[in-house]
């Protein structure tokens, strides 16, 4: 009875080190393939503007940086208004390129847009393509 029970016993832990070992090599596959989607999303992520993303109020700090921004109007009674502009050399442009004095529209706030590489935007091109 005793090497009946030894040897089940025996067999069970074998089994277990077995698992074990395939547990581990599938641990280390999957961490591998961790770090390649970790680095490829930190170079996606490098060809970012340098600008947070983040909302800015316009009286106390107005954009000054060339690029595209959402501004917001916010007025009592009203829902609030989203309009995109461009700010290039200090100047107001909308979207059909004409020169605008936006300050006199009394915007209440901000965010810059991202800005991609062109690179980014060919390699998503090219994804769009392979999908169809």
């Amino acid at each position: 009875m005793r090497k009946r029970l030894h040897k089940k016993i025996e067999k069970a832990i074998g089994d277990i080190d077995k698992m074990t070992q395939r547990l581990e090599t599938a641990y280390s596959a999957v961490m591998t393939i961790c770090q390649a989607l970790q680095s490829a999303i930190n170079g996606i992520q490098s060809y970012l503007t340098r600008f947070p993303m983040k909302v800015e109020d316009w009286a106390t700090n107005p954009p000054i940086h060339s690029g595209e921004y959402i501004l917001w109007f916010i007025r009592e009674g009203k829902e609030p208004q989203s309009r995109k502009y461009i700010l290039a050399k200090g100047k107001w442009h909308d979207a059909k390129g004409n020169e605008i004095d936006v300050k006199q529209y009394k915007p209440s706030m901000w965010m810059l847009l991202p800005t991609f590489d062109p690179g980014v935007i060919d390699m998503y091109r090219r994804r769009d393509k392979a999908v169809e």
